[in-house]
C-alpha cells in the first residue's frame, strides 16, 4: 500500500505525461508560447510537489485520502455514486486498472488532473482576453499580462488542494472545461460533448454544483442578456425554476447530507462545524441561533472569501493562506476601483456575465454551510478562479480603456 519506490515512478510518469498533454492543449489553441509553456511547466512542479507533500501529510492527520483508499477495496456498487461514493468508486477501478496498491500513485493522477484544470483556466483567460479585445476595441496591458497568467495557472491554494486524492481536483476540472467548452461552442457544435460531461459528473462528484450553475444562469438571464427582456419571458422561467427546484430540493438536500432542503438543517449543519473550531484555524461566528444567523450572512461572505487573515491563524497553512488572501483583498480593491471597465466588459461579454454570476451563486450557497476555515478554502476553488480571471482582465484593460476615454 505505501511503496515509496512504486509511488515516486508514477510520479514521474504522470509529470511527463502532464508535460505531454498540456503542450498539445496549448498547441491546440495556438498558446504554446515560450513564457506561457513555461508557466504551465511551473505549475506541473508545484501540484506535483503538492501531491508529495500531502501523501506524507496525510499519515499524520485524519485523512479522507486514506479513507477514500481502504473503503475502495471493493467497493463496485452502482446504487448510490454521487458525492463521495463516486470518489471511492473511482478510486476502487484506478486501483484495479493502474496502480494495484500504489495510495501513493493515485496522488499522481489526481495531481494530474489538477494540472490539466489550471491549463484550461489559463486558456480560457487568453480566448476571452482575445474576444474581448475584439468587443471593446481596446488593447488590453501587455506589460503585465505575463504576472496574470501566471496567477490563474498557479494559483497558491489550487496548488495544495488540488494535488490530492479526493473530490477537489475532479470539481476543479470540470468547471474549467465546463467554461471552456461554453466558450467554444459557437465556434464548434462538437463542444456540446464535453459540456453535457463536464456538467454531469461535477454534478455526481458534488451536487449543490447543479444549484449553483441554476442559480448563476437565472441571475444571467433575468438581469444581463444582451437581447431585448421580455418581462413574460421572465416570468415563465421565473415559475418554472421554482416549480422543479419544489420537486427536486430534498433530493439535492440528502445528496449533501442534510435531512431535508430547509433553513434550519443548513443552518443546523453549519452551527455543528462550530465544534471543530478548536482545531486548525475558523471563521468566528457570534450566535449558535439559526435565525440570528441570517443577520451575519453577509460576514459570512466576506469571511469566506478573504479569512483567514493573520490575526486568526493557528497554523502554518493559516499564515500561507492569510498571505494568499491579503492579495486577493488588494485585487478586489483595485478591481472596484475600476468598475467601469468592468461594466463595460460585463455588458458586452455573456460569458464573463454568466462567470460573474456564477461566482456570486458558489460564493453564497458556500458561505451558508462552511464556518471551517479548510473546508472553505478547498471549497472556493470551486468558484474563486473565474472571479480571478474576470478580475485580472479587468485590471488588464484599464490602464488602456483610461488613456482612450482622455
Amino acid at each position: 500500500m505505501f511503496n515509496d519506490l512504486q509511488g515516486y515512478l508514477f510520479i514521474g510518469f504522470f509529470i511527463i505525461f502532464s508535460v505531454i498533454s498540456t503542450f498539445a492543449l496549448l498547441s491546440t489553441y495556438k498558446l504554446n508560447k515560450k513564457s506561457i509553456v513555461m508557466f504551465v511547466l511551473l505549475s506541473v512542479v508545484l501540484h506535483f510537489s503538492g501531491s508529495i507533500y500531502f501523501y506524507y501529510y496525510s499519515f499524520n492527520t485524519s485523512s479522507d485520502a486514506i479513507h477514500y483508499f481502504v473503503a475502495s477495496d471493493n467497493y463496485t456498487s452502482l446504487n448510490n455514486l454521487f458525492s463521495t461514493n463516486f470518489i471511492i468508486y473511482l478510486v476502487h477501478w484506478l486501483r484495479y486498472f493502474i496502480f494495484g496498491n500504489s495510495y501513493f500513485g493515485l496522488y499522481a493522477f489526481f495531481a494530474y488532473i489538477g494540472v490539466l484544470g489550471s491549463t484550461i483556466y489559463l486558456i480560457v483567460f487568453y480566448k476571452l482576453l482575445h474576444i474581448i479585445n475584439k468587443q471593446i476595441g481596446v488593447m488590453y496591458n501587455k506589460k503585465i499580462v505575463k504576472i496574470t497568467g501566471l496567477l490563474i495557472v498557479c494559483w497558491p491554494s489550487s496548488m495544495f488542494w488540488d494535488s490530492s486524492i479526493g473530490k477537489d481536483s475532479l470539481c476543479y476540472f470540470f468547471i474549467a472545461l465546463f467554461f471552456l467548452s461554453l466558450m467554444e461552442l459557437s465556434r464548434s457544435k462538437t463542444y456540446i460533448l464535453p459540456l453535457i460531461i463536464s456538467s454531469f459528473l461535477a454534478f455526481i462528484i458534488r451536487p449543490y454544483l447543479f444549484l449553483v450553475g441554476t442559480i448563476a444562469f437565472l441571475g444571467w438571464f433575468l438581469f444581463s442578456r444582451k437581447k431585448k427582456k421580455s418581462v413574460f419571458l421572465n416570468i415563465i422561467l421565473l415559475i418554472l425554476f421554482f416549480t422543479i427546484f419544489i420537486f427536486i430540493a430534498d433530493f439535492l438536500a440528502k445528496l449533501g447530507g442534510f435531512e431535508s432542503f430547509d433553513y434550519n438543517n443548513i443552518a443546523g449543519y453549519s452551527i455543528k462545524q462550530q465544534n471543530y473550531m478548536a482545531e486548525g484555524t475558523y471563521i468566528p461566528v457570534p450566535t449558535n441561533d439559526p435565525i440570528k444567523l441570517i443577520f451575519i450572512l453577509p460576514y459570512l461572505f466576506i469571511a469566506n472569501l478573504l479569512l483567514p487573515m493573520f490575526f486568526l491563524a493557528r497554523n502554518l497553512m493559516g499564515i500561507f493562506a492569510s498571505i494568499q488572501n491579503l492579495f486577493l483583498l488588494y485585487l478586489i480593491v483595485k478591481f472596484l476601483k475600476n468598475y467601469s471597465v468592468w461594466k463595460l466588459i460585463l455588458k458586452r461579454n455573456n460569458i464573463i456575465n454568466y462567470m460573474f454570476y456564477f461566482f456570486i451563486s458558489g460564493m453564497s450557497l458556500l458561505s451558508m454551510i462552511n464556518i471551517n476555515l479548510g473546508l472553505a478554502d478547498r471549497e472556493k476553488l470551486m468558484y474563486l478562479p473565474l472571479m480571478l480571471i474576470i478580475m485580472f482582465i479587468t485590471l488588464l484593460y484599464s490602464k488602456s480603456f483610461y488613456k482612450q476615454r482622455i
